[in-house]
This record gives structure tokens, sequence and C-alpha cells, in this order.
């Protein structure tokens, strides 16, 4: 155990191997597990719990009724409340319990609500804002909280947003029907199709209402309405 001398541990329920920096403050009656870090600048109250293997980065403070579980990560500046209805100088008879279960990580500056409870595994994206409870394995992001996907599945991959964007454009490319294309053809010249199907993936259906707009403009003055009908309507 390693207990910074600048930092202010008043308890003796601290395991083996665990880590207090500097400008931390530890109240009487708080628990803290083995093997964890718990980095500087960091307020723990009397009524908290901490695991074996937890992480607790710079500026958190960990209030009366909060537990985190074994293997948890807790990331810079995140905000925990126990209160609801915050008055100074006036108390609940008890503070909500807020639970984080083991494996959970909690980015950067997110905010956890009182009452909370977050799953095993689950992971909160940096500046969420959580107000309600998170199933294990989950992933949430934004304000308020949302599950955007789950640990393990095939959105969890990291990858460009740009990228992403692309995947999705090719999975909705659709082949035009030949009547369809032939007609576009025919609206707007054979080399400007091509490449608006090339560059844009023109699908059925932005392709269809695109030929109403021009079949319009044309009808009044092309000739080509007499060989084919441009009544869409």
């Amino acid at each position: 155990m390693m207990i910074h001398k600048l930092a202010d541990v008043q308890s003796n329920n601290i395991g083996l191997n665990t880590n207090i920096w500097q400008y931390c403050v530890v109240l009487a009656k708080a628990v803290i597990g083995s093997d964890s870090n718990i980095c500087s600048h960091c307020f723990i109250e009397n009524d908290v719990v901490i695991g074996n293997n937890v992480t607790v980065k710079c500026g958190v403070q960990l209030w009366d009724g909060i537990t985190v579980e074994d293997n948890v990560f807790i990331g810079p500046n995140v905000t925990f409340t126990n209160d609801k209805y915050p008055k100074s100088k006036q108390y609940p008879a008890e503070f909500a319990k807020t639970l984080i279960k083991s494996g959970a990580s909690i980015g950067a500056n997110a905010t956890i609500t009182p009452g909370i409870t977050i799953g095993e595994n689950a992971l909160i994206a940096a500046g969420a804002v959580v107000t309600r409870d998170v199933p294990d394995n989950a992933i949430v992001k934004g304000n308020p909280a949302k599950i955007t996907s789950y640990v393990g599945s095939v959105k969890e991959s990291i990858v460009p947003a740009i990228q992403i964007g692309e995947e999705r454009e090719k999975q909705k490319l659709k082949v035009l029907p030949p009547i369809l294309f032939l007609l576009l053809v025919i609206c707007e010249g054979p080399y400007p199709s091509v490449n608006l199907i090339k560059k844009y993936h023109l699908k059925l259906r932005d392709t269809l209402p695109f030929l109403m707009y021009r079949a319009k403009k044309l009808e009044a003055s092309t000739p080509i309405k007499n060989v084919i009908n441009f009544s869409f309507v």
C-alpha cells in the first residue's frame, strides 16, 4: 500500500497494494479494496465502498451511498450525485444508493445522477448524463444517456465516422431498373447520369422524385413527350 504524504487518508480500511496519490481525502469509514489506484485530487466520503483493482482518475468525488465493485474504471472528472433535491444545510434521512457493478467503465466528465445502477461491463461514454439504470454490457452515450449498442456487438467496433458513413451508403446502393435508368439518361444526358449514379449512389426512392421533377419541366417544351408519357401523377 502506498499513501502519498500529501494525501489525507483517515480510513484504516485500505487493501494491499492500493495507491492513493497526493491531495486525496479519504474519510474514516470509507472502504477501499486491494490493487486499486486513487489518483490525485479525489474525495471519498464515509459511506463509500470501493472494490479490488479499481481505477479512479483525477478529480472524482465519491459521496455517501456509492458502491464501486471490482475492476471498475472511473475516468477523470466523472461527477456522482446522491441527492435529487439538494438544499443547503438540509439532509435527507438516507442518501440515494448508487451501484457501479463489476467491470464497468465510465468515461471522462460523465454525470451519474442519484440512485443509479450501472451494470456489469457497461460502458458510459465521455460526457454522458446517466439518468436511469444501465443494463449489463450496454454502451450508453449522450444527454440523457441512451443505449447505442452492447459490448461485443458489431457496432462496438471503433471505426472512423466517415468510414461508417461510406459503408452505410454502400449497403444502401441499389441498381436502377433499366426503364428508370433510361429515363434518367433522357432527362440529364448519358454522362451526367452515370456520374451521378457512381458518385451519389442514387437509389430508386431518391431517383423517382427527381425524375418527376425533371419530367414536369420537360413536358411542355420537349418533343420526347410524344414518345414517352412523363405523367407520373
